[in-house]
């Protein structure tokens, strides 16, 4: 690549930073002080910029140079990646970041997010207390610094930081308001009931706990199937597109598209996550998540006796652990 389409392609990427409600000449000339029509050369790469204004750039709006450098492999994909939480203050960082996020992308007025559900969308735990609660508890367990002596109280609502529960349902909320098609499975439930069975086991939550956590999640399913049936959230017009398939082969994660262009997040340990704007990893991601739409089947709007099997189905995996717990004590 010579030096003039590694410069446009560095000014490409910058423009699909700033998104749409601002015009890259103008961001150019403020960043450089210069002239607009010096900022569209520029832009175009008839007047070059040097090595030192290229690091200055890609440091100012947060470019990857191995990305820059590497656009034409096909071989290699570049991942951004948060410090892993570890802690109350990561995890309290990671929902007010994750909240700005959802935000930015937002604004993108044709963003939508493709999310395949493997395990229950860590948005929707953070509407119901003693369920962000338990989630927040289970996240921080086996590697929190510095622990409380009491691990007990990081499962209940009642005694967590009520600013880190608030940035919790800020966040839950943000999702509601962003377009969003999912991919659930009969079994998109199975990790969450299993934490809650493997915690009430090691005594770090009571019978009465678990009842409230199983009627956190029972709410969850009451929402989400009323948002399917109305094919919105809540009580807005934000589209909410759910598609039942057998089994999900794709990483629990998310596709977002929008008019600037893409973004993949790829789940790993807990919440934590990776993500990258490469084209064409996307491209793959999210032709996969089509093939998993042909195969599964639309419970939005329509098929009332699927969308209600499919539901009932999961409220009775909620039931008989409820029922198994009962018979425990």
């Amino acid at each position: 690549m010579s030096g003039k389409e590694l410069q446009v392609l560095l000014f490409k990427i910058i423009e699909a930073k700033i998104g749409s409600n601002q015009r890259l000449a103008a961001v150019v000339q403020d960043f450089f002080g210069i002239s607009l029509n010096s900022a569209y050369r520029k832009i175009r790469g008839d007047n070059s910029i040097s090595v030192d204004e290229m690091v200055q750039l890609c440091a100012h709006f947060n470019v990857s140079m191995d990305r820059l450098f590497q656009s034409k492999r096909e071989d290699r994909v570049i991942f951004n990646f948060r410090k892993e939480v570890s802690n109350l203050e990561d995890i309290h960082r990671y929902f007010v970041q994750t909240t700005a996020q959802l935000q930015q992308l937002r604004e993108k007025n044709t963003a939508q997010l493709y999310y395949a559900a493997r395990d229950l969308p860590l948005f929707f735990y953070f509407r119901y207390p003693h369920l962000a609660a338990f989630k927040i508890g289970v996240w921080l367990k086996d590697h929190l610094e510095g622990a409380p002596a009491d691990m007990e109280s990081l499962f209940d609502p009642a005694r967590q930081d009520p600013a880190l529960l608030e940035a919790a349902r800020t966040l839950g909320e943000e999702y509601l308001k962003l377009p969003t098609v999912e991919l659930w499975t009969l079994h998109t439930l199975d990790n969450t009931l299993a934490q809650v069975a493997y915690c009430r086991s090691l005594g770090l939550i009571d019978r009465e706990q678990s009842a409230r956590i199983y009627r956190d999640l029972e709410q969850v399913l009451n929402d989400k199937h009323e948002s399917t049936v109305k094919n919105a959230k809540g009580d807005t017009d934000v589209p909410a597109v759910l598609y039942q398939t057998d089994f999900i082969t794709l990483c629990n994660g998310a596709y977002v598209e929008g008019d600037t262009g893409s973004v993949t997040f790829v789940a790993f340990s807990g919440i934590n996550f990776i993500q990258t704007d490469d084209a064409a990893f996307n491209g793959d991601f999210k032709h996969a998540f089509d093939l998993h739409k042909k195969a599964g089947v639309l419970l939005s709007g329509s098929a009332e006796r699927q969308r209600t099997t499919f539901f009932n189905h999961l409220h009775k995996l909620i039931d008989r652990e409820k029922q198994r717990s009962v018979l425990e004590d």
